[in-house]
């Protein structure tokens, strides 16, 4: 049986920011409407390992209601020992005893709510702290237990009046907010959801450094959100991220791979050019704590889709350039050699067929996207010493070759009438019928026109055995 850290995938080594950070990603898998029994039992698994934090940060804060007798305050503390022995199904059942002695008194009520909680009992614990949001409703802690409890239940639409009932009345600590944004996500609550995490987002100071990774993952949850709006909120997430790296500094460095995703996920996500001054100074703030001989790879990344986007969005190029990044710079990772001299053999017949029109755009792809043209430079000059029938004619034999192999080439596509014309057959009508030529019948010691400089005998023209 797996224990909470091998739920959570994690080692017991695993810190406190690195159970949360694990958690907020499972939840976003695993959401109670898809997956109920999974999101569960990673809730559960959480709730467990962070039992210490949730109970010094919840109504332990303040004194609860019971009876000052020495019988009550022992049977108290009795269930707070089992609590932390993690024995949660005795003091669940201890906790109910003292109900039926004491009665229904707050401190009584939470244990009980709280055990019950973490002993997987959800249904029972959310019947608990709604008496407790009723009977207290100026302590907002049950309003945000019950909110909480009804999203593990998987009563998304419950989950999501009490979420903002909760917020309403104020609760505003990063764990709530979170698991919030996730309910409005779940619900398809997307402008509301957005809207609470950029108030968070823009709440960031220096006083919570120490919070930095909690505030990595509103970033994860406005860019998931983002996906479903169009890119309505791009702005003010790229603008408010870009301060949040230049206060965060240093601080973040201990989830620096989620901070260089997020990096990525902007520049991908980069709606239109009049959004490029502020990527620029999102990438600069982030150069600032991750320098690029330090995070080689992961720059890399970063600035050929950087370019790959401006490329897509830049109107005064058009889809050959963008063809032509594919095929000179991108397509490694993808492709193999022959795939990529394909591509780029493609790309040139077009270039060739668009002169001089399209000289005019790779004069500013040579001014303003260096990476790109230095690939291409040394075409370029072949096609001004060079005759350009010739190159055409060298690079078409080529072409034709693999084109009959290969699929996805815009050349014959943009000009068909230059694909050579095809020898046809014609059915010969007989007793047996068969194929015949409709031209001259290839010779033997002819040069095979599959174009490998071989005799058709020695090539095409072999018997099949």
């Amino acid at each position: 049986m797996q224990n909470d850290y091998e739920i959570l995938g994690l080692t017991t080594e695993a810190g406190t920011d690195d159970i949360k950070r694990a958690y907020f990603k499972l939840v976003r898998k695993f959401s109670p409407e898809k997956d109920p029994e999974r999101f569960q039992e990673i809730r559960g698994a959480y709730e467990r390992l962070m039992q210490t934090d949730t109970m010094e940060n919840t109504a332990f804060k303040t004194k609860l209601e019971m009876p000052d007798t020495p019988d009550a305050i022992s049977t108290y503390d009795e269930i707070k020992i089992l609590i932390k022995q993690k024995d949660y199904k005795k003091a669940c059942g201890v906790a109910e005893h003292a109900i039926s002695i004491f009665g229904e008194y707050e401190a009584f009520l939470y244990l009980l709510a709280y055990s019950q909680l973490l002993n997987g009992n959800c249904g029972k614990a959310i019947k608990n702290y709604a008496k407790l949001a009723n009977k207290y409703p100026d302590k907002n802690i049950y309003k945000r237990e019950l909110a909480l409890s009804y999203y593990e239940r998987g009563f998304t639409n419950k989950a999501f009046d009490a979420f903002e009932n909760a917020y309403k009345s104020g609760i505003r600590d990063i764990d709530f907010i979170l698991q919030f944004s996730m309910c409005c996500r779940d619900k398809s609550e997307y402008h509301r959801g957005m809207d609470i995490l950029l108030e968070l987002a823009r709440s960031f100071d220096s006083t919570a450094k120490e919070q930095a990774g909690d505030y990595i993952e509103a970033y994860i949850g406005l860019l998931t959100m983002n996906l479903f709006l169009i890119s309505d909120y791009f702005t003010d997430i790229v603008q408010s991220y870009a301060k949040f790296l230049k206060t965060a500094g240093r601080f973040i460095k201990k989830c620096d791979e989620t901070a260089l995703e997020i990096t990525f996920m902007l520049v991908v996500a980069m709606p239109d050019m009049e959004n490029l001054p502020y990527v620029n100074e999102m990438l600069e703030e982030t150069e600032k704590i991750f320098p690029k001989d330090k995070y080689p790879d992961e720059w890399d990344g970063i600035l050929d889709k950087f370019t790959d986007t401006k490329l897509n969005l830049d109107s005064r190029l058009g889809e050959e350039v963008m063809w032509c990044w594919e095929a000179f710079v991108s397509a490694y990772d993808v492709y193999d050699d022959t795939i990529i001299r394909f591509m780029r053999t493609d790309c040139k017949l077009v270039i060739i067929e668009r002169l001089p029109d399209i000289k005019k755009k790779f004069d500013i792809v040579k001014d303003e996207y260096p990476e790109l043209y230095k690939k291409m430079e040394s075409f370029f000059k072949q096609l001004e010493r060079e005759d350009i029938s010739y190159i055409k004619q060298k690079l078409l034999k080529d072409y034709d070759r693999a084109e009959k192999y290969i699929n996805g080439g815009h050349y014959y596509e943009l000009y068909p009438q230059n694909r050579p014309k095809q020898e046809k057959l014609q059915w010969n009508s007989g007793e047996e019928g068969s194929f015949i030529r409709s031209g001259k019948k290839i010779g033997r010691n002819d040069p095979c026109p599959c174009g490998s400089g071989k005799k058709y005998k020695q090539c095409c023209g072999r018997k099949v055995k």
